[in-house]
């Protein structure tokens, strides 16, 4: 699978652009503030559906405009396929989003499945250094753009959370009664429950991928997970500060996922405490690496490798380790510079001087 050609309509510093792709290695090369960012973003949204940046969708049409199009052509094996986004701003925060595949409307859990890609950018490195939310994040992002019954319960999760949380308010302030929270209690046990066991099953993969690692480091690195069963059990046990605190304390938003190395012979062995910088970035690249080895196994696709100007951020073995993992997949690369000429080389390079 490779993204052949991409079009860009008002798609923030984009009015108008028109990109084409080696099946290979590709290199867009410019300076700070011409889009190189922007470019990668759009390609992640016909990943994902959602961007790995804006805090809200309409961030990412052009404020001179009210809608937006993403349109990739998408080649697997002898087909092709044209994936499109559209757009449209509505009142207030509100953004629509219309998913297409070759011109027919798709609900977006029909539509991810088209394109896969993984994105690494410098601001990834507080995968380790930042707290479990984040790891958290990159878990849900993962096993929701690849299997929709994981983004269905994650949502119906969150709802059902929301939900519960004003009830807890309100029966601090004798405005509710306890019995109120059955609904929204069996909501988050149904589908917790589900989340931590897909959580727990890729957790176990990255773990078996990480010990076998040609690297020394990456053999010794692993990620301690700990759970927060959500049962009805533990939610009645945990009623009385959930009401005083006016939030639920229970389930797998209170996740703590840890990313550790054997190599530390402390009783704590988190690599945000005792790793280097230059660790906690090999820790986050061995992520990465295995991150694209498990949507590899769930769909026996080879996603897309989207690197955001990280070079500068990799010492020359870390470089050559990304190398490693060039001939299996489609790259597309954005630098200010041109990476090290002795260990990269581009089937194709695009030059951007400004939108």
């Amino acid at each position: 699978m490779w993204l052949k050609s991409l079009q860009l309509t008002n798609f923030r510093n984009y009015k108008a652009g028109k990109f084409s792709f080696s099946p290979t290695t590709n290199l867009v090369i410019g300076a700070n503030a011409v889009g190189k960012t922007n470019l990668l973003e759009s390609i992640y949204l016909l990943n994902s559906g959602s961007s790995f940046k804006a805090e809200v969708a309409s961030q990412m049409i052009n404020w001179e405009a009210d809608f937006g199009v993403i349109e990739g052509g998408v080649v697997e094996k002898e087909e092709e396929n044209t994936l499109l986004i559209q757009l449209q701003k509505g009142k207030g925060r509100i953004t629509k989003k219309n998913f297409l595949v070759n011109g027919v409307g798709k609900p977006r859990k029909k539509f991810l499945p088209f394109f896969f890609a993984v994105c690494f950018r410098p601001e990834d490195i507080r995968l380790v250094s930042g707290p479990p939310d984040r790891r958290r994040k990159l878990l849900d992002e993962i096993l929701s753009s690849l299997d929709w019954r994981y983004q269905q319960s994650l949502r119906q999760y969150t709802k059902a959370l929301k939900q519960r949380n004003r009830l807890l308010d309100e029966i601090r302030e004798r405005k509710a009664k306890i019995a109120e929270l059955f609904y929204w209690d069996n909501a988050l046990v149904k589908n917790g429950q589900f989340l931590i066991e897909e959580r727990r099953k890729m957790v176990g993969f990255v773990n078996h991928y990480l010990s076998l690692s040609p690297h020394g480091f990456l053999q010794k690195m692993s990620l301690n997970y700990q759970p927060n069963p959500v049962t009805l059990e533990n939610l009645k046990r945990s009623l009385k500060k959930d009401v005083y605190t006016g939030w639920t304390n229970v389930g797998p938003h209170k996740d703590i996922l840890v990313v550790e190395s054997s190599q530390f012979k402390t009783a704590d062995q988190n690599i945000a405490f005792w790793g280097s910088r230059a660790q906690q970035r090999l820790s986050v690249l061995g992520l990465k690496l295995a991150q694209l080895e498990y949507v590899y196994e769930q769909t026996k696709r080879r996603p897309i490798l989207l690197l955001d100007d990280i070079f500068s951020e990799l010492d020359l073995n870390q470089q050559k380790l990304l190398k490693t993992t060039f001939e299996d997949h489609q790259v597309i690369v954005t630098s200010t510079t041109r990476p090290n000429p002795k260990i990269f080389g581009w089937e194709k390079e695009i030059e951007l001087d400004g939108v």
